[in-house]
């Protein structure tokens, strides 16, 4: 069986970044803080976490007003919501994400579109039908999830787990990947006829969401991180099963990888049209925390986010070639590392009393 995101755990400068960021996480978890105040600690880092990922999106409020609920923003409000329903959805990522990613974007994007949008995937070209991710007969429906129930964030799954489908084992870097073509496995498909990463479309057509992105396109109000038009909502939903499936296949990558990848193809793909970089942010942070590296929800990944150059990560990552992918994987890994810095200054803080 191929394994494409180990292909891309074994990038050059990849295995070097994730090592770092997951030493940093376990020095992290050994802080003497979290024996009694683990909880408070992953509160108030997905209260900077959702600070974060609203400042991406534009809207940067102080720390202090959010917690005095004096800002009314429907992008804040959004990142807000995403961000306490990652402890209740946990439990339902790895089995149904299509009806995780439904319900971040039912409480994301609240305030951002109309309501029967709301859960829901565009659906901008006549031949897909409404409510599915999917071009394919028989698809699951993507419509909004209520009621979602599930263990906390805390302690939801084992460190130990780290790698997804064979837990301790590390990703191969043995094996140094090719930097002048696009990702593949086995040729230049990653996932069943699906294309990530920018790379040519299933039919042999345009790449996805416009092509290559320029380094130095400029942002508009619409494209505030310069990555071309969002593919149609065909192309997207044959996209979006592609990623189902690397959720649900057995990986030697860590969890850093499949997170980078996670929050890329939903931040470039716009599944949804409104909120989706609110939505990506989030499902890259449940990524962390269900597939091993952050159980407790402790690092504020988002923060990391906010201190790099994130368009430019993501329009690297556009590229589709092994090289902007690699670049997109490593920010992702030091986002995770800036992140805890964050949760660590937030345990000496309580430490001090």
């Amino acid at each position: 069986m191929s394994d494409p995101l180990a292909v891309i755990a074994r990038l050059p400068g990849v295995p070097e970044a994730v090592e770092e960021a997951r030493r940093a996480v376990d020095l992290l978890y050994r802080h003497r803080v979290l024996r009694r105040a683990s909880p408070t600690v992953s509160a108030e880092s997905s209260l900077r976490g959702a600070r974060a990922s609203a400042a991406i999106e534009g809207v940067d409020v102080p720390l202090d007003a959010l917690r005095r609920d004096e800002v009314p923003d429907p992008v804040v409000q959004g990142a807000l919501r995403a961000s306490a329903e990652l402890g209740r959805l946990g439990p339902t990522w790895r089995q149904a994400p299509r009806q995780v990613l439904a319900r971040l974007h039912t409480v994301a994007a609240a305030g951002l579109t109309d309501a029967a949008s709301l859960g829901r995937p565009r659906t901008d070209t006549p031949d897909l039908a409404p409510g599915t991710f999917s071009a394919r007969t028989g698809s699951s429906d993507s419509s909004n999830l209520s009621g979602s129930s599930g263990s906390s964030r805390t302690g939801m799954t084992s460190r130990s787990s780290e790698t997804h489908g064979a837990p301790g084992e590390p990703a191969r870097t043995d094996e140094p990947a090719r930097t002048d073509e696009p990702v593949t496995a086995d040729g230049p498909s990653l996932t069943g006829g699906t294309f990530l990463a920018g790379g040519p479309s299933p039919a042999g057509g345009p790449s996805p969401a416009g092509g290559p992105a320029l380094a130095d396109e400029p942002a508009s109000g619409d494209d505030p991180f310069g990555l071309g038009p969002a593919p149609g909502a065909k192309e997207t939903g044959v996209r979006m099963e592609g990623l189902f499936e690397l959720l649900a296949t057995p990986t030697k990558a860590p969890a850093i990888v499949l997170a980078a990848v996670v929050h890329a193809e939903l931040a470039v793909l716009r599944p949804f049209g409104t909120a989706d970089g609110l939505v990506a942010r989030a499902a890259e942070r449940l990524t962390l925390v269900e597939y091993g590296l952050d159980p407790k929800s402790l690092v504020a990944v988002e923060v990391g986010h906010l201190e790099l150059p994130y368009a430019e990560g993501l329009r690297a990552y556009l590229t589709g070639t092994s090289e902007g992918v690699a670049q997109w994987v490593q920010q992702c890994a030091s986002a995770v590392t800036l992140g805890v810095r964050e949760a660590t200054a937030v345990c000496e803080a309580l430490q001090r009393g």
